[in-house]
């Protein structure tokens, strides 16, 4: 296996494949982009790019600067640093940096009001983003092909797909991300004249996790103003314009709808702040939600003070800003339709491409493995008979050498070179003989210890009914007996002595002593064949002995006194240790006392 990785290494080598160790200042910007993105942009901003060596490094610094200005609200334009690194990563992968590169071309592409482009790297995203099962892009790119439609006037679209990017938001868990998801979902509907319906989603939006979110709350009143406006209840629309403006403090006045305020008051005849808030309007300029509105304001303003040359100034610019709104959405509507189906189309037919053509490669890398694995063994062979052949060319030419002063030692050196090559071959027969042995070796091994596996379960169970035997019973009443004897009531000596004489029975000896002799690698059949002369109160006394039983438990089963059991014990061990007993150390020590440092 070393040869063959070897061989692999220096074939890519040679191919020049070797792509340099990731940059670890590239590797630390890229786990900070997500929990500190301005740190990243820092990292990322103090990188050289000609100190970035390799086409992988090259193209992940072009993906992770651009996504760390995108995560910093830097607006970027130019795609040319993403699409190298789309370009690299289409034909290198992996999946998830191809699919973030389609995405924040498409972010790019977006800002510059190409939506047609932004449309198509946004659907490729998506299609990768189903492919790995992530519910999080998904609902992000989701979320940027309804901005996409929604910057091109499509506003049913839109709605559609702010919907889904809100379900996959709630899967993924991102909830922050869920209710501003909503909030451009209330914005779609107000757009498209269903105030009714942008009001109950504001309403059902659980948002008391972020109450204290001064930009969200902000936002979140910004957006009942308008469709309070549009079903005459100027009086909810005053009051969440006047809690947007205080949760802003000052901030984000491009998320206020200015001109929809000087028309509030321009209802209300509040003129004075009608055109303090219509001059307010024209500082910021046109929202890019809301062409036209500053001049549907001015008409608003100048109707209400009798200003009828004004008033038709504005609302004629107002109708021709209109028309043209409505061409720019009839044309951008068609282009983006007929861009979605044919990307759909092609995403389709890329799919099944690169389905096949992962077969191929997967067919492809097994062939090459198996090949290399092939070429491996075969030049391992021919190196192994190459030095045979040497070796036995070069004892071949010592031999002539040889026969050329002597032809009777010449001859005699050919004869050893047959012989020679006989006992290669030998020991190749005997090499694979050898193989063989050892697995029919194995074989055996693996059922001897199966064998032991068993023996040690029989033994765990022999163990177990050995201790229920000696239990605390049999030995309590053997001490009752002792210190009791005759002395005690009569009846109570006669059950114990009974018991006793239960457990002294021939069928009780025989089964302890079967259990001792197989918890103890058959002590006791050694012990009978080797020591002969030994009867069996001598076999008995061992088995109590060896069974852990006490003394005096072991005087009552074998009807001695005190006295007799010492005498009984030291003559048992002086025989063993004068027998010639192959097992007589261990008898011995089968014999030795509990807490003995014999």
């Amino acid at each position: 296996m070393k040869h063959i990785l070897s061989l692999i290494i220096a074939l890519v080598m040679l191919s020049g494949c070797v792509e340099p160790t990731p940059d670890r200042r590239l590797l630390r910007a890229e786990g900070l982009i997500d929990s500190l993105p301005d740190s990243a942009l820092a990292i990322l901003s103090a990188i050289e790019p000609s100190t970035v060596n390799g086409k992988r490094n090259t193209a992940l610094y072009g993906l992770l600067l651009t996504q760390a200005r995108h995560k910093n609200s830097i607006i970027e334009t130019d795609d040319s640093l993403i699409t190298a690194s789309l370009r690299f990563f289409n034909s290198e992968g992996p999946e998830d940096k191809e699919m973030l590169a389609h995405f924040y071309r498409a972010a790019i592409n977006g800002f510059a009001a190409r939506y047609d482009t932004a449309l198509i790297e946004n659907l490729k995203a998506l299609g990768i983003a189903k492919a790995l099962g992530d519910d999080y892009w998904k609902a992000r790119t989701y979320e940027q092909i309804a901005d996409n439609y929604y910057f091109s006037y499509n506003i049913p679209m839109a709605i559609q797909y702010y919907d889904s990017s809100g379900i996959f938001y709630k899967l993924s868990g991102r909830k922050l991300n869920y209710l501003y998801v909503q909030l451009e979902l209330a914005g779609c509907l107000e757009f498209n004249e269903r105030f009714t319906e942008s009001i109950e989603v504001l309403d059902n939006m659980d948002f008391q996790e972020y109450a204290e979110d001064s930009v969200f709350m902000g936002m979140r009143h910004s957006f009942y103003v308008r469709p309070n406006i549009r079903i005459k209840q100027n009086d909810a629309a005053l009051a969440h314009f006047e809690a947007a403006r205080t949760y802003f403090n000052g901030k984000y006045q491009d998320l206020i709808d200015w001109p929809e305020i000087s028309m509030l008051y321009s209802d209300l005849n509040q003129l004075d702040s009608a055109l303090y808030f219509l001059e307010k309007a024209k500082s910021m300029g046109d929202h890019p939600y809301r062409d036209g509105a500053v001049e549907v304001a001015e008409y608003y303003y100048y109707q209400k003070i009798g200003d009828a040359d004004k008033a038709f100034v504005a609302y004629k610019s107002s109708i021709n800003k209109d028309i043209e709104i409505k061409r720019k959405c009839l044309e951008s509507n068609l282009v983006l339709v007929e861009k979605e189906f044919y990307i759909g189309q092609m995403l389709k037919n890329q799919y099944e491409t690169q389905k096949t053509a992962f077969i191929w490669k997967v067919v492809s890398l097994m062939v090459i493995i198996a090949g290399l694995v092939a070429l491996t063994v075969v030049v391992r062979k021919v190196r192994r008979k190459r030095r045979e052949l040497v070796m036995l060319i070069t004892q071949k030419d010592a031999f002539e050498q040889s026969a050329q002063e002597e032809s009777a030692k010449g001859e005699e050196l050919e004869r050893k070179l047959e012989r020679n090559s006989v006992r290669i071959a030998h020991l190749e027969a005997e090499l694979e003989s050898k193989d063989e042995k050892a697995s029919s070796e194995r074989v055996s091994f693996e059922m001897t210890l199966k064998g032991h596996l068993d023996n040690e379960k029989r033994w765990q169970r022999n163990a177990s009914r050995l201790m229920e035997l000696r239990g605390n019973l049999v030995d309590a009443l053997a001490t009752e007996v002792y210190y009791m004897g005759d002395k005690s009531t009569e009846k109570i000596c006669q059950i114990v002595k009974k018991k006793i004489a239960e457990f002294k029975s021939d069928d009780m000896r025989r089964e302890l002593e079967q259990l001792v002799d197989d918890c103890n690698d058959g002590i006791i059949t050694r012990m009978r064949a080797e020591m002969p002369s030994f009867k069996d109160n001598h076999i008995w006394f061992v088995v109590l002995k060896i069974s852990g039983f006490s003394m005096r438990t072991i005087c009552i089963l074998s009807d001695m006194t005190i006295g007799n059991y010492y005498n009984y014990w030291s003559r048992l061990r002086a025989r063993i240790e004068s027998s010639d007993a192959p097992s007589k150390q261990e008898f011995i020590e089968a014999l030795r006392p509990k807490g003995s440092p014999e």
